[in-house]
């Protein structure tokens, strides 16, 4: 039954993919499982196997960038787990991680900064170098996280945004990239920790907040600062809420209750508007969603796969088959709008898109938590309990999915950036644009010495195309130029600022005497310059906007002596 509180939706420019990269549960900030990638039409064959991986009692999150992929493999007696990178090419072994000999390590994320990984034996979030494991840093706070079915969303930098260590004191927060210092957390109740239910949307970070003895209501919150912006009515269920949040290619903010209805809503930022609700066979629909490429929504409920409406909530489409869903089932929809499942037991499946045929199914035992990852060059990942891990490939031709990264991505001005194609699919040309770049653009696959004059944030965007079409991919917030050494700039002494984050008046501490101090936006916009004067500071910021500002100090030749990190509440 459907309730249908909104018939026309208002239309979003925005859409938020990863490229090819599985970066996140769901591939994406919206958990939706929606990609770009081309899968494979059959798995008679596959394209490589493994079978020396490290044992493992059940298959786990699996997360890729460029030719590589990480999951982690898991034991009982005692309660150990390791993370290991493979080549997503061959599943030759790179390197494994364990931080200690106690460490239970699930991976989080992974993105071409870092693999994140959580600790599930001291709560800890680490951060770990590509390239060959060693942890780069240790999270500030601990953080409440089942690593099996979270993963954590980025900000447009790059910072991590994950749960907190607690559900009521410190629910959410930001990490910074670099360090894994704490830029905000969020006070909102959570019922039940850990919890997955974090997704993120044009700037917005949206959960589900309560408590086990109030009512349970959707909450967006300010990436930049934290801040709670709204709340949604309260949302009928039971009094606790387990089950992840789904956000659409259109905006649109998909909350299952558990015990309860699947609800639409639209963010029209100052509030939320009910779009419908979806009354399910089975009360409570749990496991992880998709979208379509028209965005509508493909759910689990009551063992079948079903296809929803996504502007009136109406049930189009069944699977013809069931499927022996346990609480954790995974969907994912390729770019041809094949719809991939994992059932989390002990088995894939691909349907079409109106799930009326069944194109493949693939027992693979215990795959409670490895979902159908869709990976560079339409290569999907198994993975199952025991050693084995099983690759497949779409085996045909198809047009290009872009994608690139750099040399760094934080530089200092007039030093040069090198970018590097890692499309999919075999791109014959390629289109290149450089906000603030010298040149801004250029046609060459892989651009070298790319000069960033002044400092700010620049966006890069690559059209990859070959005989079949084109694909875009515009990276926001990519690169940082600025006036120190790129090498330096995460190393640079940090300010005294007491306190933060404020309202109203904030105090820097031990000053130079006679240096300047400034304040700029995260995208380089200078707000205020102003002579230190003595060794203490103290500047009003109530006329400043709520958000995050850099705080720099000078010396006589405009070198930066310190900087820090300010939020204004």
């Amino acid at each position: 039954m459907v309730k249908s509180f909104l018939t026309v939706l208002l239309l979003c420019s925005f859409q938020f993919l990863f490229a090819q990269n599985w970066t996140t549960i769901g591939g994406n900030n919206q958990h939706n499982g929606r990609s770009k990638i081309v899968g494979p039409a059959a798995v008679s064959n596959n394209w490589w196997q493994i079978d020396d991986a490290g044992t493992t009692l059940w298959g786990n999150s699996i997360f890729t960038y460029g030719d590589r992929f990480v999951t982690s493999r898991v034991t009982f007696n005692p309660y150990v787990a390791i993370v290991e990178c493979r080549s997503l090419t061959n599943g030759e072994f790179l390197w494994e991680q364990q931080i200690s000999p106690t460490s239970i390590l699930y991976c989080i994320g992974f993105d071409e900064h870092a693999v994140y990984v959580h600790d599930y034996y001291n709560n800890y979030v680490y951060a770990l170098n590509p390239a060959d494991g060693s942890v780069k840093w240790q999270s500030e706070l601990t953080a409440s996280i089942f690593g099996g079915n979270d993963g954590v969303i980025y900000a447009c930098n790059g910072d991590v945004i994950c749960n907190g260590p607690d559900g009521y004191a410190q629910s959410t927060m930001r990490l910074d990239r670099n360090s894994g210092a704490v830029l905000w957390t969020n006070t909102n109740f959570v019922s039940i920790i850990p919890n997955n239910g974090l997704a993120s949307y044009n700037g917005k970070v949206y959960r589900v907040e309560g408590t086990i003895v109030t009512h349970e209501r959707l909450l967006a919150m300010d990436e930049e600062t934290g801040a709670s912006l709204y709340y949604s009515d309260d949302i009928p269920g039971d009094p606790d809420q387990e089950n992840p949040i789904t956000v659409g290619a259109d905006g649109t903010i998909y909350v299952s209750r558990d015990g309860g209805d699947l609800f639409a809503y639209r963010d029209t930022g100052s509030g939320f508007i009910q779009l419908w609700d979806y009354t399910p066979d089975q009360p409570g629909i749990s496991g992880h969603f998709g979208i379509g490429w028209n965005n509508d929504l493909y759910i689990i409920d009551d063992g079948y796969i079903k296809r929803i409406n996504h502007e009136t909530g109406e049930l189009l489409n069944t699977s013809l088959i069931p499927v022996d869903i346990s609480y954790i089932g995974f969907i994912t929809i390729a770019g041809d709008g094949t719809v991939y499942v994992c059932d989390g037991t002990g088995s894939y499946f691909a349907f079409t898109e109106d799930l009326q045929t069944l194109l493949w199914q693939l027992d693979v035992p215990d795959c409670i938590y490895s979902g159908p990852v869709l990976a560079r060059n339409g290569i999907l990942i198994t993975a199952g309990s025991g050693n084995e891990i099983t690759a497949y490939r779409f085996d045909d031709f198809a047009k290009p999915v872009a994608d690139f990264f750099a040399d760094h991505t934080e530089t200092a001005i007039n030093q040069t950036v090198n970018f590097f194609d890692q499309s999919s699919f075999d791109p014959t040309t390629w289109a290149w644009e450089f906000d603030g770049g010298s040149p801004s653009v250029s046609s060459e696959q892989h651009p070298a010495d790319i000069l960033f004059s002044e400092p700010g944030i620049h966006d890069v965007t690559l059209v990859a195309t070959n005989s079949l079409g084109s694909d875009t991919l515009r990276k926001s917030c990519y690169i940082r130029s600025d006036d120190v050494t790129g090498n330096m700039m995460i190393h640079i002494a940090e300010l005294a600022l007491f306190p933060n984050p404020s309202d109203r008046f904030m105090s820097i501490i031990g000053l130079q005497t006679g240096s300047m101090i400034e304040i700029t936006t995260i995208q380089g916009t200078q707000i205020l310059k102003q002579e230190a004067g003595s060794e203490e500071l103290t500047i009003d910021v109530s006329g400043l906007s709520p958000s995050v500002y850099l705080i720099t100090e000078r010396d006589a030749t405009g070198q930066v002596i310190a900087r820090s990190k300010f939020l204004r509440r």
